[in-house]
């Protein structure tokens, strides 16, 4: 499946690298591809170490399950997505544009456009990837518009054009030189910057800087359209130039829209079988047929009539409509009957209104949030279920999707106080604002296991899963559960998937081999922990457990060589594996001055009633009484 992602995307690459190669010309290709992918390179990095180091989380808030090839913490999928995202939303406005009959086009229009163009290739993608598991987001990601596309997924696809295709064509086109090239090349640390403060930045200014950024961004990018900019000459300019019909080149770029809208339709329409989320692919099929409006309004209201008597989203109409206002804002029409001073002006009403909006929303959220801070003080103090209810009607109304973040975390700190009832409703509640709220699913499947009713905390875990397919510790709590009910094929069958996304994760090995030797299966128990043993991320834990199932299976000549292995390399097992290596070479080796070595190894590392009962009994047979009897007087003052 994964695949279906890295051969279309690259081949479609190479097609638009052979097409920028002839129109674009080699200096210009190459700065481009090249830098594209450094900067994909440094920006995968970078975010890695700002949200693992700094913010001290454990891993990026999206996640590839199967990358094909890591480069650092950057993926390479990502960078060819990337690039060929940016080179095509750059290509596909031009060609729109020059369709529309203008033979020279305004840079600063041309980069806002393409940033628009941009949010729609991400709303298509990540649909898409949501739909078949490409990737996932690890945090709560439903919006107004589309249940299962993170409104920051699309924002941080859209600063790419910011960060790399706005200075690149600056210094493309010469409209900036010399020392003013640098101050060009800040937009990419400044957004970088701007995620070391989470928090807001003033009770005024309700936003956290990342916020604020994103905003400034499309402020910026809207501004760009309004203004025009320096004009430039499109690559369709050089098309012309050629005989018709004598270069397959020229439709490089169509066949690359072609060939990226029949990727996802083939998602949304054969695989998953859900036609309803092709709504995903409208507004960026809408970009494209902007070389004309009226064909762009006709395929606009059509697709956007069907979904919605099919399924009464008739919301999901806004993301497309307003990438229709933009693109039509931007279109040749609108500039030839509104002049510069009066397309200022429009946009600069759109943007303080947008603005003054912006800020008013994020001040609600604030407000509510609050409220909802003190009233979650009162409810984590409740005693019993009548007081629960009447605090539960004083919470804000009508339910917001933003609500169940604070329900988590109360629900959370209900479970740590252990009044498990009272943590189950708040977490429903959660649940009842926003339904893809994983981590409210598995607190819940917390409150239910403690409340003794596990097959409601089965299916809590189970839909928890179906949003974050990657929480692990999610999946040995929910193994946990299926063992206690003796259910050790659902637990095996839970693990192995759990193994899918991840096979290197030790805790989930060992689990599954707990499972398999628990239903008398130790030689695939062995067999499981070898196959584990060379990429696992603890190696150490799993060669000890290798070691003790092959010492139970007969095998004690390959256990010692397991239990060495833990010796030299892991003193945290060091004294479990010397003490199984004195069993081995006392009962099974008959060797016991070896034994003994082992023995005295474990009552050093860590010293135990069991490790000195062990040494004397030793110490007894080679006749060494002294060393006996103070092995097990240590023994049994240890027990007292």
């Amino acid at each position: 499946m994964h695949l279906l992602l890295m051969i279309p995307s690259s081949l479609l690459l190479a097609l638009l690298f052979i097409h920028s190669w002839r129109y674009r010309g080699k200096k210009t290709t190459l700065a481009f591809f090249g830098g594209c992918f450094i900067f994909g390179l440094i920006r995968g990095n970078v975010i890695y170490d700002i949200i693992t180091g700094f913010l001290k989380g454990e891993t990026l808030p999206y996640r590839f399950l199967r990358p094909v090839v890591s480069l650092g913490h950057a993926s390479l999928q990502e960078c060819i997505g990337w690039i060929f995202a940016l080179y095509l939303c750059w290509s596909t406005v031009e060609w729109v544009l020059s369709r529309q009959g203008n033979s020279k086009i305004g840079l600063f229009r041309l980069i806002g456009l393409s940033g628009f163009l941009m949010g729609g290739v991400s709303y298509a993608v990540e649909a898409a990837s949501a739909a078949v598991k490409w990737w996932v987001w690890v945090f709560p990601i439903r919006n107004p518009f589309y249940a299962e596309v993170p409104f920051v997924g699309i924002v941080e696809w859209i600063s790419v054009i910011f960060d790399f295709l706005l200075p690149f064509l600056l210094i493309r086109h010469k409209v900036v030189r010399g020392k003013w090239i640098a101050p060009v090349l800040l937009p990419f640390p400044l957004h970088m910057l701007a995620h070391f403060k989470v928090t807001d930045i003033s009770p005024l200014l309700p936003l956290t800087p990342n916020e604020l950024w994103h905003w400034l961004m499309l402020c910026l990018l809207f501004w760009g359209i309004a203004v025009g900019g320096p004009e430039i000459t499109p690559w369709t300019a050089e098309v012309e130039k050629e005989p018709r019909g004598k270069s397959w080149r020229r439709f490089a770029v169509l066949i690359a829209v072609a060939g990226f809208i029949l990727t996802l339709a083939l998602v949304h329409f054969v695989i998953i079988h859900e036609p309803e989320v092709g709504v995903s692919l409208v507004p960026f099929i809408t970009g494209v047929l902007f070389f004309n409006p009226l064909y762009a309004a006709i395929f606009l209201v059509v697709s956007c009539t069907i979904l919605g008597l099919f399924s009464g989203a008739w919301s999901y109409m806004l993301v497309p409509l307003l990438l229709y206002a933009v693109f039509a804002f931007g279109s040749r029409w609108s500039v030839a009957y509104l002049n510069l001073s009066r397309r200022k002006l429009i946009g600069a009403a759109v943007l303080v209104l947008s603005t003054v909006s912006v800020i008013w929303y994020y001040h609600e959220r604030q407000v509510r949030y609050k409220s909802l801070q003190e009233a979650g003080r009162e409810i984590v103090k409740i005693e019993t279920v009548a007081d629960l209810d009447r605090l539960l009607d004083q919470l804000p109304a009508p339910e917001d999707p933003a609500d169940a973040f604070h329900y988590n975390r109360l629900g959370i700190e209900l479970n740590k106080r252990r009044n498990y009832t009272a943590g189950r409703r708040i977490l429903e509640k959660a649940l009842s604002c926003d339904s893809t709220y994983a981590y409210a699913w598995f607190n819940l499947g917390w409150s239910l296991r403690n409340l003794g009713k596990y097959g409601l905390a089965i299916r809590a875990y189970e839909k928890g899963l179906e949003f974050n397919p990657i929480d692990f510790g999610s999946y040995l709590l929910l193994g946990e559960i299926y063992v206690g009910l003796d259910s050790l094929k659902q637990a095996e069958g839970l693990y192995r998937r759990a193994l899918s996304y991840d096979k290197k994760n030790a805790e989930i090995l060992l689990a599954l081999e707990s499972v398999l030797y628990s239903g008398n299966r130790l030689d695939e128990a062995i067999a499981l922990l070898k196959a584990g043993l060379p990429d696992a991320g603890d190696r150490q834990k799993l060669a000890s457990r290798l070691a003790a199932d092959l010492f139970k299976a007969g095998k004690p000549d390959q256990a010692i060589a397991y239990y060495a292995e833990v010796i030299r390399e892991d003193a945290e097992h060091l004294s479990a594996a010397a003490l199984s290596l004195a069993l081995i070479y006392w009962n099974e080796r008959k060797e016991p001055q070896k034994a003994l070595e082992y023995a005295e190894l474990a009552t050093r590392v860590k010293p135990t009633a069991d490790s000195y009962m062990l040494k004397g009994a030793i110490c007894e047979e080679l006749g060494l009484k002294d060393q006996a009897r103070e092995s097990y007087r240590v023994a049994e003052s240890l027990k007292q």
